[in-house]
């Protein structure tokens, strides 16, 4: 019974040091204390003709487990809280309402044109070179995937983007599920902005977050294209909160 208790002990002792300093952190912690012991414990290892090579050995996994762990210290940021590695190939991730627009093609034309000047302004930053735009790219209701297959890429895509930025008109359309994607995004623990129309009231949760210390989630409002386009030659990434 002991036993299992010590064993039970010892894994949540690893799992904190995991917890608290990561798997490079504890990677390093543990390439020390293999060290520590080649260099103290070693001399006491019978037969005495392979204390050098236990002392050698024992110095060489330390070593290693200590570069280990620094190359995944400084590849720390792009693995998230979940463990999951993010390769960032998105500088920004721009969601729009598209098919909750329905058969009203002239509200998604508009919203189009707008993430289009967005687009175009965020592109003229310096530190921004590619933007991840769906709304863009699937102009037309008719070149919409599966719900399945749409699920996957923009899951796909906000993993691999560094920020995101939510745009919203001065109405939301009744079927929009545009809201799922910030709802990723903040458990993705992205920097994350919103522009909303200045005549619409966001949805009650959506509100939260904006108020809510524990996410990184800024409000910007808007009144046009022109507009939009002062905030960010003003602001430039600042808009996110993360620069």
């Amino acid at each position: 019974m002991s036993d299992e208790g010590g064993k039970e002990g010892m894994w949540s002792s690893l799992v904190a040091i995991l917890k608290s300093f990561g798997l490079g952190g504890a990677l390093i912690l543990i390439g020390f204390g293999i060290v520590m012991l080649a260099i103290f414990k070693g001399p006491d290892f019978k037969p005495e003709s392979a204390q050098p090579a236990v002392l050698w050995i024992g110095l060489g996994a330390g070593g290693l487990a200590i570069v280990i762990g620094l190359i995944l210290l400084r590849l720390g940021p792009s693995i998230n809280s979940t463990g999951i590695k993010r390769v960032s190939r998105y500088d920004v991730y721009i969601a729009a309402p598209m098919a909750g627009f329905g058969n009203d093609d002239e509200g998604r034309r508009t919203a189009v044109d707008l993430v289009r000047c967005i687009e175009g302004a965020l592109l003229r930053l310096p530190d921004v070179r590619n933007v991840y735009t769906p709304v863009a790219a699937r102009s037309q209701s008719a070149q919409y995937e599966t719900p399945g297959t749409a699920f996957d890429t923009e899951l796909t895509a906000l993993r691999s983007a560094k920020r995101y930025l939510l745009v919203l008109p001065g109405a939301l359309p009744a079927g929009t599920s545009v809201l799922v994607t910030a709802g990723i995004a903040i458990a993705l623990k992205l920097p994350c902005a919103i522009l909303a129309h200045k005549d619409l009231a966001l949805p009650y949760l959506l509100d939260g977050a904006v108020q809510s210390r524990a996410v990184q989630l800024r409000q910007h409002r808007y009144t046009d294209a022109e507009n939009i386009e002062k905030l960010f030659a003003n602001n430039g990434l600042r808009l996110f909160g993360s620069e």
